[in-house]
C-alpha cells in the first residue's frame, strides 16, 4: 500500500454457494479520492461492496484497510473502524422519525453532533419529526447517508445512490458528494454515468465479476460510457 493508500482489495474471489461472483478482483482506494465502480446489472458491483464492508466472506484474497488485514471481519466491527456501507434499498426505519433514525446511529457511534451531517442535508432539518415511512426516495437516501456519516468515517461505500431519483435530487446529491469527499473517501457503485463523470477521480468498470480496467485520466472519465467501457 502506498503512503496515500487507504484500502486495497487484492485478488478477491467471492461465491454464493457453488456460483462464483467475483474473480480475482483487485482495486486500490487512496485518501481524498472518489472512486466509482460501474457496470451492468449482475456485474458483481454490489457483491464487491458487501464483501469489503463485511457482509460477505470471500473464498480467497484479502482486504487491507489502513495497513490492517480486515478480510472476513464482521460488518459491525468494520463499521466501528469507520468503513460504512449504504445499501441500495433506500430503507430506513419506517415507524421511526428522522430524528429517531439519526439517534440510533448516534447511539452506535457515540457521535451526537448532527450539525455537520445536517449541513449536508438541510432539508432533513425540516423533516426531523416526520416518520421514515412518509419520506420520498430522495429523502430516505439522505437519511441513510446522514446516518452513515455520523462518527466521521474515513470511508463510505454507497450502492446505487441515485437509482430511481428525480434529476433535481440527483444534481443535489452530486453537489453533496463533492462536499463529503473533503472529510471521507467515497466509493460509489453507480449506473448514472453523468454522476460518475461529475465526481470521480478513478473509475473501475466491472464485467461478469471481473475488473476490466482502471481509469484515472480526467478527460476519459468525463467521456465515460458503457459502450466504450464494456
Amino acid at each position: 500500500m502506498t503512503a496515500d493508500g487507504l484500502l486495497n482489495v487484492n485478488n478477491l474471489n467471492v461465491a454464493y454457494g457453488e456460483a462464483k461472483a467475483l474473480f480475482d478482483v483487485s482495486i486500490e482506494i487512496n485518501k481524498n479520492e472518489v472512486v466509482s465502480i460501474v457496470g451492468r446489472n449482475g456485474a458483481g458491483k454490489t457483491t464487491l461492496l458487501r464483501t469489503i464492508s463485511g457482509f460477505l466472506e470471500p473464498v480467497s484474497g484479502s482486504v487491507i484497510f489502513n495497513n490492517q488485514d480486515i478480510t472476513g471481519m464482521p460488518a459491525f466491527k468494520l463499521a466501528k473502524m469507520g468503513i460504512k456501507y449504504v445499501p441500495q434499498d433506500k430503507m430506513v426505519f419506517s415507524d421511526l422519525t428522522v430524528r429517531e433514525n439519526l439517534e440510533l446511529s448516534s447511539y452506535g457511534t457515540g457521535d451526537y453532533n448532527w450539525e455537520g451531517v445536517l449541513g449536508y442535508f438541510p432539508r432533513l432539518k425540516k423533516l426531523l419529526n416526520n416518520k421514515g415511512g412518509y419520506l420520498s426516495g430522495g429523502e430516505r437516501q439522505m437519511v441513510m447517508i446522514a446516518r452513515a456519516l455520523l462518527g466521521k468515517p474515513p470511508i463510505l461505500l454507497i450502492d446505487e445512490p441515485t437509482e430511481g431519483l428525480a434529476p433535481n435530487i440527483v444534481n443535489d446529491l452530486i453537489d453533496i458528494f463533492k462536499r463529503i469527499r473533503e472529510d471521507s473517501v467515497l466509493v460509489i457503485v453507480e449506473q448514472n454515468l453523468t454522476v460518475v463523470s461529475g465526481i470521480s477521480d478513478k473509475v473501475y468498470p466491472m464485467k461478469e465479476g471481473k475488473i476490466v480496467s482502471q481509469i484515472t485520466d480526467r478527460e476519459q472519465i468525463k467521456s465515460v460510457s458503457f459502450e466504450n467501457l464494456l
